[in-house]
């Protein structure tokens, strides 16, 4: 389980599988810190980068529901950064 929480109060987690265009969740290392409502970046800083807005976080299946559809492909280990 790999989480981070960096100095601006911010959590990020990696993809632990592939997230394509079209699908609108994300399976994570650790939803812990997470929250809905929360703006969620896929790969911050890279060309693929996108943001959403966690509409549920799913516990028992350590998913992040998001607000609308990908747009771009994500890879395995892909960052992902949740903030307020």
């Amino acid at each position: 389980m790999l989480k981070c929480v960096l100095s601006n109060g911010a959590v990020f987690t990696l993809l632990t599988s592939n997230a394509k265009d079209g699908t609108n969740f994300l399976v994570v290392a650790s939803i812990t810190g997470i929250s809905a409502g929360e703006t969620i970046v896929i790969d911050p800083g890279q060309p693929n980068s996108e943001t959403h807005v966690a509409q549920k976080v799913d516990t028992v299946h350590g998913l992040i529901v998001l607000d609308a559809f990908l747009t771009k492909d994500h890879a395995l280990g892909a960052i992902v950064l949740a903030h307020n």
